[in-house]
């Protein structure tokens, strides 16, 4: 029988293109906290900040790769990375409640998690129409 509903092998999501946004992501991440880490370390008063602002950045950008490399519904490819940062971030928080670990400057408070959470969903949305608009400027 015909499936009318049934997606393009076109218009489906690439997990590559979603696991590469997420490897792009973490390896500019940890580059970047280790960089801010080295030169001023945990004890200055906006690591925190600057730990967040680079999150969003590194996960706009590996959202935006993921976006641009799946050709089709890069929305929905950046979403999909931001989702699977968002799981990684959540168990990594779970494990730190339940099983602390020896250097507490690894543990944030609660609200500082919801708010990395908040933003690591927008910056994938962000991430995901900056693909589309360059998606749609390189066509045209």
């Amino acid at each position: 029988m015909n499936e009318p509903n049934r997606p393009n092998q076109k218009d489906r999501l690439r997990f590559s293109a979603v696991a590469l946004g997420v490897c792009v992501n973490y390896a500019i991440f940890v580059a970047s906290v280790a960089i801010l880490y080295f030169s001023v370390g945990t004890t200055f008063r906006g690591f925190d900040a600057a730990a967040l602002a680079i999150g969003f950045v590194c996960t706009c950008l590996g959202a935006y790769c993921a976006g641009r490399i799946g050709k089709t519904r890069p929305i929905q490819h950046g979403l999909c990375v931001a989702g699977i940062i968002f799981v990684i971030s959540l168990a990594r928080f779970i494990d730190y409640s339940l099983a602390p670990p020896n250097d507490l400057s690894a543990v944030h408070p609660l609200w500082f998690e919801l708010i990395g959470w908040m933003l690591i969903i927008t910056a994938g949305y962000l991430g995901g129409i900056a693909a589309q608009r360059a998606l749609r400027a390189h066509t045209t």
